[in-house]
């Protein structure tokens, strides 16, 4: 939770806990989620805060891994798409 409490603020946060089951939140690892955080932010992806709220189960996905799938993504689709139809990134789950 350390990690969302320094990105959240108390209204995503609270988003965050009535989306999510605590098994979710007890199963994701601080250091994954920091890598893809800090991979979103340098590569300005804008919405990082609405996948994180929104999507938060593709951050059990190792950040290589994660990483790997959203650069096909963004070379398939770009991000100005993508921003704007976040559910693609439910492909990352595949």
């Amino acid at each position: 939770m350390f990690v969302l409490e320094k990105f959240l603020d108390e209204e995503e946060l609270q988003q965050v806990m009535e989306i999510y089951s605590t098994h979710i939140l007890i199963k994701l690892n601080e250091k994954n989620m920091l890598n893809i955080i800090h991979y979103l932010i340098q590569n300005k992806i804008i919405y990082w805060r609405d996948i994180l709220i929104s999507y938060l189960d593709l951050f059990l996905i190792d950040s290589m891994e994660f990483i790997s799938k959203f650069e096909l993504l963004r070379k398939n689709y770009g991000i100005e798409f993508m921003g704007e139809n976040l559910n693609i990134l439910e492909k990352l789950a595949n």
